[in-house]
């Protein structure tokens, strides 16, 4: 909220010193009134930008509503770029965890969600959250152009980086299916449902696979 507010009033402080200086000078040279138009148009992609920044820093959703619905709504503002299509099953019964721990996984669904957008040239995504008494489980698979795992894997890429360690503050099992000659992958999370509230310190990867690689598309 500081951020927003801190940030979000200087930019309004621009925009109406731009404003002065057009209401003061009638007669502006072509060139500087296209530069002032080009200042208000950066100054709206900055308050954009700094808009959807705020709203990343903690999905409001997550906290109201919880994970799924938080995972459903970023569902919707994808879709509704028409980038990609994407679909989630929420299994009945999901359990859902404590927020610190929503916010972990929700992070890394949305990560995974940009590289697959950035990189796998994906129309299709299915989002799966299921759970039993001792694990919950969400699943990420895509009818795009398969990749080397093991690259992936020796990668020190930023979000790659972020994956690992939120899944490691989970506690959580993360599962990869996809090779260069598959035309779909799919992303495996399997988080334990601890009932205490503490973060759990065990992280376990796994580079051989179990799972189908069959897109159900």
């Amino acid at each position: 909220q500081d951020l927003h507010d801190d940030y979000g009033q200087l930019i309004v402080v621009l925009k109406l010193n731009l404003q002065e200086i057009e209401s003061r000078f009638n007669d502006l040279p072509e060139s500087l009134v296209k530069m002032i138009q080009n200042s208000h148009n950066i100054l709206q992609r900055m308050s954009e930008k700094l808009r959807s920044i705020c709203l990343g820093l903690m999905p409001v959703t997550i906290k109201e509503r919880g994970l799924v619905e938080a995972l459903e709504e970023l569902v919707f503002n994808i879709n509704s770029t028409g980038a990609l299509k994407i679909n989630i099953k929420a299994s009945n019964g999901f359990l859902e965890l404590d927020l610190n721990k929503s916010i972990l996984l929700y992070r890394i669904c949305q990560e995974w969600l940009n590289n697959i957008m950035k990189h796998s040239n994906a129309t299709h995504v299915i989002i799966h959250t299921f759970s039993n008494r001792n694990n919950l489980f969400i699943s990420i698979e895509d009818d795009g152009q398969g990749f080397d795992k093991n690259k992936l894997f020796d990668s020190n890429g930023y979000g790659w980086r972020n994956i690992q360690s939120r899944a490691r503050l989970l506690g959580a099992e993360v599962d990869i299916d996809s090779n260069e000659q598959h035309s779909s992958s799919k992303f495996i999370l399997k988080i334990p449902n601890n009932d205490d509230n503490n973060l759990p310190q065990r992280f376990e990867f796994k580079k051989a696979s179990s799972f189908s690689s069959a897109a159900s598309f």
